[in-house]
């Protein structure tokens, strides 16, 4: 993935990540891969994480620039369980259906 066409530092981008702020970005990068990770082997789903860079100009004339970094996890999830419900008369939910008798000495009734 090098691009020997231009004249740009290879290096830059590691430079600057290593800066920002004091390092600290790398070990949140690091944390997210570890979160992703994690949750894909756990969930056996993907996962994924990126890195969200916005520079805009400085406040000032002297060429400075304004840089944020924010980092989008998002890991794999489990499947959300599923229940069967019945409506009730007043807008409530049960698990019982409310058009099935009810049975004699059923565990729940005692």
């Amino acid at each position: 993935m090098s691009h020997p066409e231009n004249d740009h530092d290879p290096e830059a981008f590691q430079k600057w990540l290593d800066e920002y702020p004091r390092g600290a970005l790398g070990v949140d990068l690091s944390e997210a891969l570890a979160e992703v990770v994690t949750a894909t082997q756990m969930h056996g789903k993907p996962g994924s994480f990126a890195l969200k860079v916005k520079i805009t100009p400085g406040t000032t004339d002297m060429g400075d620039l304004l840089v944020s970094a924010d980092i989008e996890t998002k890991p794999a999830k489990p499947d959300v369980p599923r229940h069967t419900f019945f409506p009730t008369a007043d807008g409530g939910l049960s698990r019982s259906d409310p058009n099935q008798p009810s049975i004699p000495f059923k565990e729940s009734d005692r």
